[in-house]
């Protein structure tokens, strides 16, 4: 594990100077029921919290996501990126980004599905708004994390693939 977080860091290592992503603090949810994965993730936004300040809650089941996402909601400070893994025991990803999408309405964040499937392959993601390939590249939520300043979820704007569509950089 701690080569993989070695190699998190050295994959920051040679980023770009930082520059703010988004005006307001990010606020971002995510899912996943492995703690290795929870693990990285941790350690690539705390990469990222230098360009872009963020407000980050993880969870290792669906049922707990949505519970923290409808309270959010109600207050008005309903999330802007949802991470979800797609295979979890309860409610898996793909039912949380249903309810999540029912739930919000047309206020919905931007939903991306992460898989260790290749996420070209995985017909059911019709829910997201994009796909990341576990292993997690920090590039790609990078890129994420950028595509809200552009165009952010609640402006219903969306991006330019395709709902789905696999921006990890995985080869097929």
């Amino acid at each position: 594990m701690n080569a993989i977080l070695d190699d998190a860091a050295r994959s920051g290592a040679a980023a770009p100077p930082a520059r703010p992503l988004v005006a307001h603090p990010l606020r971002l949810l995510a899912a996943d029921d492995c703690s290795v994965s929870r693990t990285i993730l941790t350690a690539y936004l705390e990469m990222l919290c230098g360009t872009a300040p963020m407000q980050v809650a993880l969870f290792d089941r669906g049922e707990a996501l949505l519970d923290a996402a409808a309270c959010a909601m109600r207050s008005g400070e309903g999330p802007d990126l949802v991470l979800l893994d797609l295979s979890m025991p309860g409610i898996g990803g793909l039912e949380t980004a249903r309810r999540l999408r029912n739930l919000s309405g047309s206020a919905a964040p931007r939903l991306i599905a992460i898989t260790a499937m290749p996420a070209h392959r995985c017909a059911a993601l019709t829910q997201f708004d994009a796909a990341l390939s576990k292993p997690l590249c920090r590039a790609a939520l990078e890129a994420e994390i950028a595509d809200l300043q552009a165009a952010p979820a609640a402006a219903g704007l969306t991006k330019t693939g395709a709902p789905g569509s696999d921006i990890s950089g995985a080869k097929a």
